[in-house]
């Protein structure tokens, strides 16, 4: 199972860096290059990282019949946060919200990817089925975050932010003023968008596109009053 595992790492052109740290720290000797391979990502590190499991790969004969290589739970994930070019102003700029997704995701990401290969080399179907259920849970988590993340740098806005200030402003109308709103709001969401889709990007795009957001979280909450009211 250990030699399955470093070997499919080692024949995969995508070869997950994080993933391949892991399986050092769990199957490598050297505590000097598992401190190396944690404070670094470069090609040079990727290549020494290559040249160790490769190195390491023959002499796990002996490991075959002990216990696999076990995944870390998704918050114990040792991985650092990718921050896809931000500088270290930007970073420190953004509210906690949002780098607590970067956070989020950079764990969802690795830690999806383990699955994927544990999935690979599963013993049975039942257990590649599990597998691939909890691997479509975190993408989804993961697109969602994104999402967030895309929503507030293209319109400066926190979903939770937007929520509460739409339910505020819910919350004093009467059914009738609701079941109205309810009626009117998937024809304006359907002119937006079809507005955005021919629009370049700047500001009165930005525009359009918080007040679909607006729209989308206006509708969702109406339908949930309305729903508690019955």
């Amino acid at each position: 199972m250990a030699i399955a595992k470093i070997t499919i790492w080692l024949n995969d052109v995508r070869r997950d860096y994080e993933y391949g740290v892991l399986l050092y720290n769990q199957f490598g000797k050297s505590e000097l290059q598992k401190v190396f391979f944690k404070n670094g990502n470069s090609p040079f590190h990727q290549d020494k990282l290559f040249t160790a499991l490769e190195e390491l790969n023959p002499s796990l004969e002996e490991l075959t019949n002990k216990s696999s290589f076990k995944i870390p739970t998704l918050e114990n994930m040792p991985i650092p946060v990718k921050r896809y070019g931000l500088t270290d102003e930007a970073w420190d700029k953004l509210p906690e919200q949002i780098r607590t997704l970067y956070v989020d995701n950079s764990k969802l990401h690795a830690h999806s990817r383990l699955l994927f290969d544990q999935a690979r080399i599963a013993r049975n179907d039942e257990d590649r089925g599990l597998l691939g259920r909890e691997i479509l849970f975190e993408r989804n988590l993961l697109n969602n975050n994104w999402k967030d993340i895309k929503d507030y740098f293209s319109q400066g806005k926190i979903k939770d932010q937007l929520e509460g200030k739409e339910k505020e402003n819910l919350d004093d109308l009467t059914i009738l003023e609701l079941t109205k709103k309810l009626a009117n709001i998937p024809s304006y969401l359907c002119k937006d968008r079809k507005t955005a889709i021919t629009m370049t990007a700047g500001s009165k795009l930005n525009a359009v596109l918080l007040r679909i957001q607006k729209n989308e979280i206006k509708l969702e909450l109406i339908k949930k009053r309305l729903e508690e009211i019955k």
